[in-house]
């Protein structure tokens, strides 16, 4: 190469810095400006990575001033360009700092290829990426878990959904939080959510953080009055809460606050989720705060996850209340509710006659019709001949919804899951010693059975130190100090005052946590618990006992009962989680004789509470509560035969609930919210992910293409370094870089790793990168070995819908990659010779600068381009017409099921069935209209 000042250039590696211009060349080394970009390069002259930038005649270039120029003639003057072009000339030292070759025709028309490696990189990349598209495994597959059924079915259940609204209320422990993160990862990843909404408990807002991170590196920012205000401060008249993309704040204080929660609800969210969700309360007279917020948030937010692990814990018109909030189609009211519950014995019925066999009896099909009428699916049903497993499938699905709890509803069961930690109850019957034993309990009593606010001076004058549960835990404490212990009680100040007399019986490490602490305090309290020299009691109060997770914990010490069994069950909870190898250990201290004994029988003879779950727990408050604590209020004479009564009627009431549940309710909810068939093939297609030796071949591949430093450690485990990375999507590496391991157990079980799958940001964002830059979009090789000389054209076209995001067009069409070998006479060669035929016998061409001889093959590379986008159109007609019968196949369902529902619900309107016709007919017109580019 002859360099001259004003010449410009392009670099090869380096394309999105644009045009670049010659400053000086001297000796073996060339200086280059690239203006755009405000960038200087030093070049070597032998083989640099640049290419001189010269346009022929016909082209149309662009001036720095702006102006266009259609060129004519070409001259040299002292080893510079001019170009001619409407009375005009154009020096090449004026043409447009930022003219970049993009579109890969424009490239190679021009001069500009790549290495035919980068070329290879890009289509396999391409390929990849509709592979991840439209695998059921996206958005899952990257998530650090173990892999557990139920989870990913309520999960994948979800997120296929146009409307993904649903209450997840699976019981305690079996990971609630976990399915709502991946419903959002995925349809974050498939650009079906870009704005997401976290409401939870503020005691549960660093937990909720963390989680969303580690397990599933989503940076959520933390919104609290100091932050909107900062924000309002820089900007009086903005919405503080459009301020980010991903939010995550307390539920408690946005609802308390008028305006944030106008500023909240409107926001424009694509999907929202509420944690511990039973404190939204619902009465149709007066909804409190937080349920009017939830309300205005869900009228206009596509999605919805409500998390409860206790839905019926305030009762059943709360509950109803949720349902409504999710689908108010399907619940227009109490009443009507109520009544369908009535019948889930005789819907559970024609399930199972569903599930149980191929074929159904006389009466299961007469029990099936008189439910679901019409329906086509039972059109070609007979009695006593096979049914399909698909219309079985349909017919259980249509049943569920219109009939059953609902499809908004899904609870998994700790019976149903093999492998859950046994309960261990230890009851610790105890003897009142102190003459102040009477005054703390007739202090509990009050708070617990009155629900009488007890100051913190009453609590501070009780001296707990002489207490028979605290000196029976600083005995326990003092024999076995390495085991950690959880205690929970009721209120904060009997915290303080337990902490207060522990104190003066044992030097001890000790945590407490209770809604007095500042939030940050109560996570550190809570993490020097968890670590294994940190703390080993934590006191807390009753925000201890929703919606942390504490299963390291040796044993739990239920220091007071709950008179409400799913509030006990929650407290449980927070030992008794799914991934638990050890039993759980229950300690029941109580006061023999006392009010405490009497609520303890209850529980343990009439319930069996602390070695089961208690599904009728709300029924049982419901009617025997009252009861219990005026038996509790009587002296222990008065109250001893009435107890035993009270315990055998609570028995038989116990046991005919149970019955019923598994018989009606928890039957249907059981058929709905896990079926093994479908989530094993998801393990399976994760699984795979996992194991894909492809994924760390292209992993290394595109780290090196984008300038990553990458160290392969072992078998698994790679150090991503910064190196001279081309994008600040890389900024958060660490300079001493980031290990990574390709390993699930790994993953799970060092939290100092990240886990690289095809979903991390890191791999996501340098895919998109490399896609939506210019590199290895064209490329010229020579194909060795070959017998014959002709030219060849490779042409890879993406088939993809233009359209607005609400309509969804990627769950039926996204990007499809279609390739296409054409030869000089428009032949289509693409099956004759498949992708990998020439993979390794291909050299890279530029340096037999046959591009600098564009005469030679200009006009024949426009030929074979125009055929082998004919050849491609066809394909694509294909494939339009196979998304376009998938999404008419959805929607007509949809459409079907909101039929139905508005001939037994005067609430579903003529004008909604309308409108989800015309996004039926819009969505099927944009798939049509889905275009080709190269």
């Amino acid at each position: 190469m002859t360099f001259k000042p004003g010449q410009r250039y392009v670099s090869e590696t380096e394309p999105e810095l644009g045009l670049g211009v010659v400053l000086q060349a001297e000796g073996r080394r060339v200086q280059i400006h690239f203006t755009a970009s405000g960038e200087t390069r030093q070049y070597a002259v032998d083989g640099a990575a640049i290419r001189r930038v010269v346009f022929r005649a016909g082209e149309t270039v662009s001036a720095s001033d702006g102006s266009r120029l259609v060129v004519e003639q070409i001259e040299e003057v002292d080893g510079l360009l001019h170009y001619r072009g409407g009375g005009r000339v154009l020096p090449e030292t004026e043409l447009s700092d930022t003219i970049r070759f993009v579109h890969p025709e424009e490239r190679l028309l021009g001069g500009h290829a790549d290495d035919s490696h980068a070329f290879d990189l890009r289509f396999d990349t391409w390929r990849h990426l509709e592979r991840i598209r439209r695998s059921p495994a996206r958005g899952f597959a990257g998530a650090r878990i173990d892999l557990i059924g139920h989870q990913l079915y309520v999960a994948a259940s979800t997120a296929a959904r146009a409307r993904p609204r649903v209450l997840l209320s699976d019981e305690v422990g079996l990971g609630k939080t976990i399915e709502a993160g991946l419903v959002l990862h995925r349809l974050l990843l498939q650009g079906r959510v870009h704005r997401a909404l976290v409401l939870c408990p503020e005691a549960l807002v660093h937990q909720w953080f963390v989680e969303l991170m580690r397990r599933f590196n989503l940076r959520f920012a933390l919104f609290d009055e100091e932050r909107c205000g900062a924000i309002e401060a820089a900007d009086p008249d903005t919405n503080p809460f459009m301020d980010d993309a991903l939010v995550l704040a307390p539920l408690g204080w946005v609802s308390s606050e008028p305006q944030r929660a106008v500023q909240l609800a409107r926001a424009e969210w694509d999907m929202v989720i509420v944690d511990e969700a039973h404190h939204l309360h619902w009465r149709a007279t007066e909804p409190d705060a937080a349920y009017r917020l939830v309300e205005a948030l869900a009228a206009h937010t596509p999605g919805l996850l409500l998390l409860t692990a206790t839905p019926e814990q305030f009762g059943e018109e709360s509950h109803f209340g949720r349902l409504r909030l999710l689908d108010p189609e399907r619940y227009p009211d109490f009443d009507t509710f109520r009544a369908e519950a009535a019948r889930y014995h005789e819907v559970a019925r024609a399930a199972n006659g569903l599930v149980d066999g191929k074929t159904l009896s006389a009466e299961a099909l007469r029990v099936l019709r008189s439910f679901l009428g019409d329906h086509p699916a039972l059109q070609n049903v007979k009695a006593r001949k096979a049914v399909a497993p698909e219309i079985r499938d349909e017919l259980l699905a249509e049943l569920l919804d219109r009939h059953g709890p609902g499809r908004v509803l899904f609870r998994n069961t700790r019976a149903a899951m093999p492998n859950l930690p046994r309960r261990s109850p230890h009851p610790l019957p105890l003897r009142a010693t102190d003459e102040g034993a009477a005054e703390r309990l007739a202090v509990e009593q009050r708070m617990w059975l009155d629900a009488e606010p007890i100051s913190d001076n009453e609590w501070k004058r009780l001296d707990y130190a002489d207490d028979a549960r605290v000196r029976w835990l600083a005995e326990r404490l003092r024999k076995e100090p390495d085991q950690k212990l959880l205690v929970i009680c009721h209120a904060r100040g009997q915290v303080q005052a337990i902490g207060e007399g522990l104190r003066k019986l044992l030097q001890v490490k000790m945590a407490l946590f209770h809604e007095e602490l500042p939030l940050l305090q109560r996570d550190r309290q809570a993490a020097w618990f968890a670590e294994p020299d940190g703390a080993c009691v934590l006191l807390c109060s009753e925000i201890g006992g929703e919606g942390r997770n504490f299963q390291f914990a040796h044993g739990l010490v239920l220091f007071d009962l709950p008179l409400n069994p799913e509030l006990l069950e929650q407290r449980i909870g927070r030992l008794d989680r799914i991934g638990r190898l050890d039993p759980v250990h229950l300690y029941i201290p109580y006061i023999e004789g006392s009010w405490q004994e009497r609520l303890f029988r209850w529980y343990h003879e009439g319930l069996d509470a602390f070695s089961g779950v208690i599904a009728d727990a709300n029924e049982l408050a419901e009617r025997f509560g009252a009861e219990l604590a005026d038996l509790c209020r009587q002296s222990r004479k008065s109250a001893e035969g009435k107890l035993s009564a009270l315990i055998d009627k609570t028995r038989v009431e116990h046991e005919r609930l149970l019955h019923d549940y598994r018989e009606g309710r928890d039957r249907l909810l059981e058929l709905h919210s896990y079926r093994e068939g479908p989530a094993e093939t998801l393990m399976a297609e994760i699984r795979d992910w996992d194991t894909d030796p492809r994924f760390r071949e292209h992993a290394l591949a595109l780290f090196d293409h984008l300038g990553a430093e990458v160290i392969e450690l072992d078998a698994t485990r790679l150090l991503l370094q910064p190196g001279h990375l081309v994008s600040e999507l890389y900024a958060d590496l660490p300079d001493e870089g980031l290990t990574v391991t390709l390993a699930r157990a790994e993953a799970l079980a060092r939290e100092d790793l990240g886990f690289l799958t095809w979903d991390h940001p890191l791999l996501v964002g340098g895919i998109d990168l490399l896609l939506r830059s210019e590199q290895g979009n064209s490329a010229v090789a020579v194909l060795e070995g070959a017998l014959d000389a002709r030219l060849l054209t490779e042409a890879i076209f993406v088939l993809e819908p233009i359209a607005p995001p609400d309509l969804e067009t990627d769950r039926f069409l996204p990007p499809t990659d279609i390739r296409v070998l054409v030869d000089e006479s428009g032949r289509d060669l693409s099956e004759a010779i498949p992708l990998d035929a020439w993979r390794g016998r291909l050299r890279d061409a530029r340096g037999l600068r046959l591009l600098d001889r564009r005469e030679l093959w200009r006009d024949a590379l426009e030929e074979m381009l125009a055929k082998a986008e004919q050849h491609a159109e066809v394909e694509a007609a294909r494939r339009r017409a196979e998304a376009v019968a998938r999404a008419g196949e959805e929607m007509a369902r949809e459409i079907d099921r909101l039929i139905h529902l508005a001939a037994r619900n005067d609430h579903v309107k003529a004008e909604e069935v309308a409108l989800l016709r015309r996004h039926a007919a819009k969505l099927t017109t944009h798939i049509d209209d889905a275009t080709l580019r190269l």
